[in-house]
């Protein structure tokens, strides 16, 4: 999660300086107030908090409703690294939302199926774990530089550190070898495109069930909004799958489906320009500022 802070040119340094802090690793508090209130998600959730006109109109609806506004977005997350984010939050946190926003991104169907799915893990009877990368390689692995702190900060000899450097590097070697390449993007979009058959369907829908039951396993949290967005290729035809109908599915069958609103922007409610409201070029159809601005906008109102 750290390397969308470092690397990801959406304009935001100025005010990642200025909330950067130990636990924005995690989450950022973006506002105190009586009412806690969860944002979750991936890059979407993330540019709510950080994108300067949305972040400016959170900050209002905070100062209007004595809102405490976390937001914990992470680039890449989807419900399984969701699931264990919140009840980390609550253990470790003691982040106790009333309110849970979750930004369910059409990408979330790609990352279940071909990133988290082999890497879930129930410890201590259903806490749900994701099982960090092994291979530094891998995207968002931040094994290596993990390690090389390690060494730098151990207390042996310089000469033995030169040694652990230097069998590093020959772990490289070996890791390259065997690597068989990053999750491709046609891998991500491949559910939206094509038929998901039952075994995956089912699946997908088992993963959002799960999210539903750790959200509400916290006796604070009184209410789930889950908000879906169309992405680009939506509009053109070219995906054919919305994760908003999984969803719908796993929300039927939930016992805490009262709890719990939909909340959707589609194709058929967008009233601009198609090329106004995403960034040029950019495959995971992100906003552009003023439309995040929108959208955030939308899920608050129906909330208050």
């Amino acid at each position: 999660m750290i390397e969308f802070f470092l690397n990801y040119d959406g304009g935001y340094n100025e005010y990642m300086l200025e909330y950067y802090a130990p636990e924005n690793f995690m989450f950022t508090t973006l506002s105190k107030g009586e009412t806690e209130v969860l944002i979750q998600g991936d890059s979407w959730a993330q540019q709510m908090i950080f994108e300067p006109i949305a972040r400016e109109y959170l900050l209002k609806v905070a100062k209007k409703h004595n809102y405490k506004i976390v937001g914990a977005g992470t680039s890449s997350y989807s419900p399984s690294p969701m699931t264990a984010q919140i009840n980390i939050m609550k253990e470790d946190f003691n982040i106790n939302p009333k309110i849970v926003i979750a930004i369910f991104d059409q990408t979330d169907l790609g990352d279940e199926l071909y990133r988290y799915r082999f890497k879930r893990e129930f410890v201590n009877g259903d806490n749900l774990v994701v099982k960090p990368e092994t291979n530094h390689l891998e995207a968002y692995s931040l094994n290596k530089p993990f390690k090389k702190i390690d060494i730098l900060y151990n207390s042996n000899l310089n000469i033995i550190k030169l040694i652990q450097f230097k069998l590093l590097d020959i772990e490289d070697y070996f890791l390259k070898k065997n690597f068989k390449g990053q999750l491709k993007w046609n891998d991500i979009a491949k559910p939206l495109i094509n038929q998901i058959d039952k075994n995956d369907k089912d699946y997908l829908v088992q993963v959002i069930e799960d999210y539903i039951n750790e959200v509400f396993k916290n006796e604070n949290t009184e209410k789930l909004y889950i908000a879906t967005h169309f992405h680009k290729n939506h509009a053109k035809a070219i995906y054919k799958n919305n994760i908003y109908d999984l969803i719908k599915i796993a929300v039927e069958k939930s016992i805490f489906k009262e709890k719990i609103f939909l909340i959707n922007h589609s194709v058929n409610d967008n009233n601009f320009n198609i090329d106004e409201v995403f960034i040029e070029n950019d495959l995971s159809s992100h906003l552009k500022q003023y439309h995040v601005y929108l959208y955030v906008k939308k899920i608050f109102e129906n909330i208050y």
